[in-house]
Order: C-alpha cells, then sequence, then structure tokens
C-alpha cells in the first residue's frame, strides 16, 4: 500500500471512528432523552437541566468507548464493530419512531421485530465485510451518520433554545390585602408546612388520599371509638368528589377550577391559577397558603402561582439534590433502551412513566406523601402559634395503599387490611386537633377531612359501583356536639362554600352551595371518571350524573364519553 493509500486509510477510520462515537453518542444519550421529555414536558416538576448532566456524562463515556474502539483494532475488527455500532443505533433511531405507534403487545409482535432485527443486523456486516473493498460503503454509512447527527443536533438545539428554564408565576401578584398584614409566601413541600398553627383564624383540609367511604365506614365498624375526637364534625355519609384520580382531584380542590381534559397539565395550571381562585382570595384576606402535598399535583417545572415562594432561592433546582438528578438520569436511559431495543427484552428495563420520574428527581427530604413519616414529624406536638390566618392544605398517602400496620410496621401481606390505614390517618389528624384545643383555637377553626377520590377498585374500566368519599366538616360554629351522622347528597363543590361561609368571607367565585342550604331532597351531582391504560396509551372519559341517592348504583348514569389518545396525566 503506498503512503497515500495508507494516509487516506488512517484519515477514513478517523473519520469512521469519530462519526460512529458521535453518532450512537448523541442518538441513544441526548436525541432521545430529549425527546421524551418534551413529550411529557408538561407533567414533570423539573426543566431538562436535571438529567443533563448524567445523560452528557454517560454520552462523552460512550463517545470515548466507541472512538477508541474503531480507531485501535484491526481493520476487520473496526469493521464489525462500525456496522454493528452503525445498524444497531440506525434501528434504535427508527425503533424508537415506531414505538409511538405500535404496541408490541403479545409474543408474535415482539418475535416479528426481533426477526427484522436480525435481518438488518446481518444484512450490515455481511455488506461492511464482503463489500467494503473500495471504500463505498464506509463512505455511504459515513454520509448517512453525519446527516442523521446534524439533523439531530438541530433539533436537540431547537429543543433547547425554545426551552425557558425560568419559572413563570402564574396569576396576578399585585394585589391587595383587606388586613395590613404583611405575610411570607408558602414555602412548598417542605416539612416546616406542617407545624404553624394561628392564633385566630385556622382553616385545616387535611386530604387523605383515597379516602374511600366504605373504607371509613369499615373501620368505624370494627373500633367505634376511631371519631371519637371529632368533637362538633358531622359526618357525611353520601358525598360524592369531583374526579376519581389524583390528579386533577388536588388541583381541583385548592382552586375550585374544573380540568379540561383536551389541556394538558401545565396549560390546566396555568389557567387555574391565573383565574379567580379560592387560594388567591384567600390570600388577598391575608392568610398564608400553607400547602403540604406533593409538588407534582400543585404545580409544574415551568410555573407556580405567585403568592407561593419555591423557598430561599426562586428556582426549579431547589427540587432535587445531586441524588435526584442521578436518580432521574438513569432512569431517562432505562425510557431510553426501554423505547429503542427490541420489544421482547422490554421486560429487562424499569420503564417509567414520565410523570412517575417526578419522584425521582424530588429530594428525599421533600417529598410528602408518606404517612408514617408526616406522623413522625408532628407526633411529639412541636407545632409553632403564629398570629398570621392560616390556610393549611395536607395530603398524605392516607388510604391509597395499606402500608403499615397499626404500629406503624409494614403489614404481613396476607393481613391488609385498610382498617389500620385508617386508624394512622386519624392519628395524624388527632395530633392538630390535640394541639389546636392545647393553644384554645379549636372551637373557632374550620376543619375538613376528605379525600382526594375513593377507591378506584379498576382503573381500566367503567364504573362497577357506587365511588363514595368520605367526608368530614367542622366549620367554626360547631365545637361541643359529638359526631354527627348525615346523608345529605353533598360533593366536593360544597366544601370551598362551607370553608368561606364558616371564616364570614364573601367571595363571587362559584355558583355553588354551601353544605348548609344543602337540603334533604334529591339533587342532581356529576362525577368525572377517567380511564388510565398507560400500556395501551389512551383512556376513556366518562361523566356520570348522579340523580339522588349516590349510595344507589341505580342512579349513576353515564351522560358523557370520550375517548382520548393519552395518558390520563399526559
Amino acid at each position: 500500500m503506498t503512503e497515500n493509500k495508507q494516509k487516506n486509510s488512517k484519515i477514513i477510520k478517523l473519520i469512521k471512528a469519530f462519526t460512529v462515537a458521535i453518532f450512537v453518542a448523541v442518538n441513544l444519550f441526548l436525541y432521545i432523552p430529549i425527546n421524551l421529555y418534551e413529550k411529557g414536558k408538561s407533567d414533570l416538576i423539573f426543566s431538562i437541566e436535571t438529567i443533563m448532566p448524567y445523560c452528557l456524562h454517560l454520552g462523552v463515556l460512550v463517545f470515548v468507548l466507541m472512538f477508541l474502539s474503531v480507531l485501535f483494532t484491526p481493520y476487520a475488527v473496526h469493521k464489525l464493530i462500525y456496522a454493528l455500532a452503525l445498524s444497531l443505533t440506525l434501528l434504535s433511531f427508527f425503533h424508537y419512531s415506531i414505538s409511538v405507534y405500535i404496541d408490541f403487545d403479545g409474543y408474535l409482535p415482539q418475535i416479528l421485530d426481533f426477526l427484522i432485527w436480525l435481518l438488518v443486523i446481518a444484512i450490515s456486516v455481511i455488506a461492511a465485510m464482503s463489500i467494503d473493498k473500495d471504500r463505498a460503503i464506509s463512505i455511504i454509512c459515513i454520509f448517512l451518520s453525519v446527516a442523521i447527527t446534524l439533523s439531530q443536533a438541530i433539533s436537540i438545539f431547537l429543543s433547547l433554545s425554545e426551552n425557558d428554564f425560568s419559572l413563570e408565576k402564574i396569576g396576578n401578584p399585585d394585589v391587595k390585602q383587606d388586613q395590613n398584614i404583611s405575610h411570607k409566601k408558602t414555602d412548598m413541600i417542605c416539612w416546616d408546612n406542617l407545624y404553624p398553627i394561628s392564633k385566630s383564624n385556622n382553616i385545616f383540609y387535611f386530604c387523605v388520599d383515597r379516602f374511600d367511604e366504605e373504607f371509613a365506614e369499615e373501620a368505624y365498624s370494627k373500633d367505634k371509638h376511631i371519631y371519637d375526637e371529632l368533637k362538633g364534625f358531622t359526618w357525611y355519609q353520601d358525598n360524592i368528589s369531583d374526579y376519581g384520580h389524583t390528579f386533577p382531584a388536588v388541583t381541583k380542590m385548592l382552586t375550585g377550577v374544573d380540568w379540561n381534559t383536551e389541556e394538558n397539565r401545565y396549560s390546566y395550571f396555568k389557567r387555574a391559577y391565573s383565574s379567580k381562585n379560592y387560594l388567591s382570595e384567600l390570600y388577598k384576606k391575608g392568610y398564608k397558603i400553607n400547602l403540604f402535598t406533593s409538588p407534582y399535583y400543585v404545580f409544574s417545572s415551568k410555573s407556580v402561582p405567585y403568592y407561593v415562594s419555591l423557598g430561599s432561592t426562586e428556582t426549579n433546582n431547589i427540587y432535587y439534590n445531586s441524588d435526584g438528578q442521578k436518580k432521574v438520569g438513569k432512569q431517562f436511559i432505562s425510557n431510553t433502551l426501554f423505547n429503542c431495543l427490541p420489544s421482547i427484552f422490554r421486560n429487562s428495563f424499569n420503564m417509567v412513566g414520565l410523570t412517575g420520574c417526578n419522584s425521582y428527581a424530588v429530594a428525599d427530604e421533600l417529598r410528602s406523601s408518606d404517612l408514617k413519616r408526616v406522623y413522625d414529624h408532628i407526633k411529639d406536638g412541636n407545632f409553632k402559634e403564629t398570629d398570621q390566618k392560616l390556610f393549611s392544605f395536607i395530603h398524605t398517602d392516607g388510604c391509597h395503599y395499606v402500608q403499615y400496620n397499626s404500629f406503624w410496621h409494614k403489614p404481613i401481606i396476607f393481613k391488609k387490611s385498610i382498617t389500620p390505614t385508617v386508624k394512622n390517618s386519624m392519628k395524624v389528624i388527632n395530633t392538630y386537633i390535640e394541639a389546636m384545643k392545647k393553644i384554645g383555637v379549636y372551637d373557632n377553626a374550620t376543619i375538613i377531612i376528605t379525600g382526594d377520590h375513593a377507591n378506584p377498585v379498576d382503573d381500566v374500566k367503567p364504573l362497577d359501583g357506587t365511588r363514595l368519599t368520605a367526608l368530614f366538616v367542622k366549620t367554626s360554629k360547631d365545637s361541643k356536639s359529638d359526631l354527627k351522622i348525615s346523608q345529605k347528597q353533598v360533593c366536593h363543590d360544597n366544601i370551598w362554600p362551607t370553608i368561606l361561609e364558616s371564616e364570614n368571607i364573601n367571595l363571587n367565585i362559584s355558583t355553588a352551595q354551601s353544605i348548609s342550604q344543602v337540603t334533604d331532597a334529591d339533587r342532581t351531582r356529576i362525577y368525572k371518571w377517567d380511564t388510565y391504560e398507560p400500556n395501551k396509551k389512551v383512556m376513556d372519559e366518562y361523566t356520570y350524573e348522579i340523580i339522588g341517592k349516590g349510595t344507589s348504583f341505580e342512579n349513576w348514569r353515564i351522560v358523557s364519553q370520550k375517548h382520548y389518545d393519552k395518558f390520563l396525566m399526559d
């Protein structure tokens, strides 16, 4: 081989090593993860900055290994590596592109999918090993990988340039409070939100996740003293929540603004918090808005209500630490491999929906759902008295699943009664009641105990029975009597008017009645039930009209059904 040919051969080998290495790294560790992020951006509480460091580190590592393996191996070996890397990455790219439209459910589609992979790889290897004498295949492959990499780079650049990582404050910040109270905004999703109790006006809104009426009644049948601390409360046993899942139920509970199923999560938040809503109006009245819930249910990576502070540094980085970045970065890579590799290997990777990635991003000390952790923080009674009027929304796992027994130990698998979860939820609430009584503010407090929704039973089908959500209410006018039971036909829309009536606040937000205005006559209530089928990427929304007693399923009828080619939380 002449000196020029050797030189040209080295240059081509260098170009091949660089192009295939950059192609693999960009495709698997930048382009596809960023696309996955973009698809679910409205659902995430973190920005793309969270996953980028981990993806970049892996991408650089793979680039270096791939570059060296092609550059410093014998000609026949590097041809094989090059052919395999190029064909596998191209297959991954196209597999990711079509995975949006094909589910690959069942053995036959997965086997056919795998055979196509084997066929393409075999053709690539044979072509690379036998027809590459004049470098024609190399030039074609270099051109192909460069073209695709450039198009991906442009896509990545446009995606990043369109991302504004600064937080938008939703709503109108130019508000005047009725009272001259200087109060700081809410520090969201931190343990400090558990401790304040006002010396004057307290509104405590306890959201026990999945607090089904059957759960409440089952616990009461087994322990008649479970609700003994609820002096002045009325237990409404025919209550219907607005929705069947935590999203959008919590946001509706907080703001009173209904979700439009056509909206993504970010658009819903923006509309709900920009509208005249109950939280913003309470803030104007001098109440500190004290929220203790999972951040997923109250804001996105792009927006927070104007009356809410994210802490000392108002950046979305406050919600995850370095460990959270690593976890969510790993999960995005796992999601990438799940989408890119042959479907027959999918069980090897932990595919978590983009909404599920929120739990990886949130710093552990800021997570708020675990019932035992909440109890551990408040059981010693380290509550803080404040002169400021207070609205506290405290949302725990509650009855979502049986996580602990009555002694806060993990339950034996065959003894997973729901009753201990109700008792444990009441331990948390009773601790607050005892603290309010000790301070001397219980009589005048407004306290709501309910769930965001009832027990779904089956997420993929229309309802097969009633779905009632437990509701206990004490207004500032009720404090001495024992627990009363009412069969009034009430719903979550009646809660906020009841709170405002209890606090003597007049707001023109909703036409809904307070509970005191609801008569014993039959009435019509609405319930939205959304199926949840992530594997099929579809959902159906059923609107039920309940006329009369909600305790009889004969009174529940579907008045609307809409199909959506998306997840419930997309």
